[in-house]
Protein backbone atom coordinates (compact mmCIF):
# COMPACT_ATOMS: atom_id res chain seq x y z
CA UNK A 1 0.00 0.00 0.00
CA UNK A 2 0.72 3.52 -0.49
CA UNK A 3 0.91 6.39 1.99
CA UNK A 4 2.05 9.68 0.66
CA UNK A 5 2.28 12.48 3.41
CA UNK A 6 2.85 15.71 2.85
CA UNK A 7 6.52 17.32 4.13
CA UNK A 8 4.53 20.29 5.83
CA UNK A 9 2.50 17.50 8.56
CA UNK A 10 5.45 15.39 9.75
CA UNK A 11 3.48 13.43 12.39
CA UNK A 12 1.43 11.84 9.50
CA UNK A 13 4.65 10.13 8.58
CA UNK A 14 5.14 8.69 12.05
CA UNK A 15 1.27 7.92 11.89
CA UNK A 16 2.77 5.98 8.86
CA UNK A 17 5.34 4.37 10.87
CA UNK A 18 3.22 2.93 13.23
CA UNK A 19 0.72 1.65 10.66
CA UNK A 20 3.30 0.41 8.75
CA UNK A 21 4.78 -1.53 11.94
CA UNK A 22 1.46 -3.48 12.70
CA UNK A 23 0.68 -3.50 8.88
CA UNK A 24 4.38 -5.84 8.55
CA UNK A 25 2.68 -7.92 11.50
CA UNK A 26 -0.01 -9.40 9.27
CA UNK A 27 2.01 -9.56 5.98
CA UNK A 28 1.21 -6.06 4.83
CA UNK A 29 3.85 -3.59 2.98
CA UNK A 30 3.29 0.48 3.81
CA UNK A 31 4.82 2.18 1.43
CA UNK A 32 5.75 5.55 3.50
CA UNK A 33 6.33 9.10 0.83
CA UNK A 34 7.03 12.33 2.18
CA UNK A 35 5.83 14.30 -0.63
CA UNK A 36 5.11 17.90 -1.29
CA UNK A 37 2.47 20.37 0.31
CA UNK A 38 0.97 20.43 -3.96
CA UNK A 39 0.88 16.69 -4.78
CA UNK A 40 -0.76 16.07 -1.33
CA UNK A 41 -3.53 18.75 -2.45
CA UNK A 42 -4.18 16.72 -5.63
CA UNK A 43 -4.12 13.73 -3.91
CA UNK A 44 -6.74 14.89 -1.64
CA UNK A 45 -8.38 15.92 -4.39
CA UNK A 46 -9.00 12.36 -6.30
CA UNK A 47 -6.67 12.85 -8.85
CA UNK A 48 -4.16 10.04 -8.26
CA UNK A 49 -5.38 6.42 -8.52
CA UNK A 50 -1.94 5.11 -7.01
CA UNK A 51 -2.16 6.21 -3.19
CA UNK A 52 -4.24 3.64 -1.00
CA UNK A 53 -4.66 5.79 1.88
CA UNK A 54 -4.63 9.31 2.04
CA UNK A 55 -3.91 11.31 5.38
CA UNK A 56 -5.95 14.19 5.63
CA UNK A 57 -6.67 16.50 8.71
CA UNK A 58 -10.59 17.66 9.97
CA UNK A 59 -10.62 20.58 12.35
CA UNK A 60 -14.50 20.64 12.33
CA UNK A 61 -15.12 17.73 14.68
CA UNK A 62 -16.66 20.13 17.34
CA UNK A 63 -18.73 22.10 15.34
CA UNK A 64 -22.62 21.49 14.03
CA UNK A 65 -23.23 18.29 12.72
CA UNK A 66 -24.73 20.19 9.73
CA UNK A 67 -21.47 22.43 9.32
CA UNK A 68 -19.11 19.12 9.91
CA UNK A 69 -20.82 16.93 7.03
CA UNK A 70 -21.21 20.06 4.80
CA UNK A 71 -17.49 20.94 5.29
CA UNK A 72 -15.94 17.41 4.48
CA UNK A 73 -16.56 15.61 1.63
CA UNK A 74 -14.41 13.05 2.50
CA UNK A 75 -17.55 11.61 5.00
CA UNK A 76 -20.12 12.15 2.20
CA UNK A 77 -22.04 9.42 0.62
CA UNK A 78 -21.89 10.83 -2.67
CA UNK A 79 -18.31 11.39 -2.88
CA UNK A 80 -16.90 10.61 -6.65
CA UNK A 81 -13.65 11.64 -5.97
CA UNK A 82 -12.87 8.41 -3.71
CA UNK A 83 -15.27 6.24 -5.25
CA UNK A 84 -18.12 5.73 -2.20
CA UNK A 85 -21.94 6.21 -2.48
CA UNK A 86 -24.20 5.98 -0.03
CA UNK A 87 -27.81 7.70 -0.56
CA UNK A 88 -29.03 6.72 2.70
CA UNK A 89 -26.44 9.10 4.39
CA UNK A 90 -26.83 11.93 1.32
CA UNK A 91 -30.95 12.01 2.28
CA UNK A 92 -30.05 11.86 6.61
CA UNK A 93 -27.52 14.24 5.77
CA UNK A 94 -30.06 16.63 3.77
CA UNK A 95 -32.88 15.91 6.77
CA UNK A 96 -30.13 16.99 9.74
CA UNK A 97 -29.46 20.44 8.02
CA UNK A 98 -32.81 21.59 8.23
CA UNK A 99 -34.58 19.38 10.81
CA UNK A 100 -35.41 21.49 14.06
CA UNK A 101 -36.03 19.15 16.52
CA UNK A 102 -33.68 18.49 18.76
CA UNK A 103 -34.71 14.67 19.21
CA UNK A 104 -35.15 14.09 15.78
CA UNK A 105 -32.27 15.97 14.79
CA UNK A 106 -30.05 13.53 17.31
CA UNK A 107 -31.52 11.16 16.16
CA UNK A 108 -30.26 11.68 12.44
CA UNK A 109 -26.90 12.37 13.33
CA UNK A 110 -26.84 9.30 15.41
CA UNK A 111 -27.58 7.31 12.14
CA UNK A 112 -24.89 9.16 10.36
CA UNK A 113 -22.62 8.19 12.74
CA UNK A 114 -22.81 4.84 12.71
CA UNK A 115 -23.23 4.84 8.78
CA UNK A 116 -19.42 6.58 9.14
CA UNK A 117 -18.31 3.94 11.59
CA UNK A 118 -20.37 1.11 9.93
CA UNK A 119 -18.32 1.68 6.47
CA UNK A 120 -15.44 3.58 8.04
CA UNK A 121 -14.57 5.27 4.73
CA UNK A 122 -12.30 7.67 6.61
CA UNK A 123 -10.52 6.55 9.85
CA UNK A 124 -10.04 10.01 12.13
CA UNK A 125 -6.99 9.86 14.31
CA UNK A 126 -5.92 12.74 14.58
CA UNK A 127 -7.19 16.72 14.54
CA UNK A 128 -5.28 19.74 13.95
CA UNK A 129 -1.62 19.44 15.50
CA UNK A 130 -0.75 23.00 15.31
CA UNK A 131 0.79 24.15 18.51
CA UNK A 132 1.25 28.29 18.61
CA UNK A 133 3.07 29.50 21.60
CA UNK A 134 3.43 33.16 22.75
CA UNK A 135 4.97 35.06 25.57
CA UNK A 136 3.03 36.73 28.52
CA UNK A 137 3.54 39.94 26.40
CA UNK A 138 0.67 38.43 23.94
CA UNK A 139 -2.72 38.67 25.15
CA UNK A 140 -5.62 38.42 23.06
CA UNK A 141 -5.73 35.20 20.87
CA UNK A 142 -7.74 32.58 20.37
CA UNK A 143 -9.05 29.78 18.59
CA UNK A 144 -12.10 28.79 15.95
CA UNK A 145 -14.07 25.39 16.41
CA UNK A 146 -11.70 24.09 13.52
CA UNK A 147 -8.54 24.78 15.32
CA UNK A 148 -7.83 27.98 13.38
CA UNK A 149 -5.69 30.87 15.21
CA UNK A 150 -7.71 34.02 15.47
CA UNK A 151 -5.01 37.12 15.99
CA UNK A 152 -7.88 39.90 15.57
CA UNK A 153 -7.92 41.22 19.10
CA UNK A 154 -3.85 40.33 19.68
CA UNK A 155 -2.32 43.03 21.71
CA UNK A 156 1.55 43.48 22.66
CA UNK A 157 2.61 44.81 25.89
CA UNK A 158 5.76 45.64 26.85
Amino acid sequence: MNFPFPTSYPNFGTYGQIWQSDLAKIGVTLNIEPISQGRWTDIGSGQDPTVDVVPWQVGRCLQDGAVFFAANSGYRGADQRFGYQNPQLEQLVADGQIETDPARRTEIYRQLNQIVVDECTNISFTTYSETFTWSQTVTGPGYDLAGNLRVAGVELTT
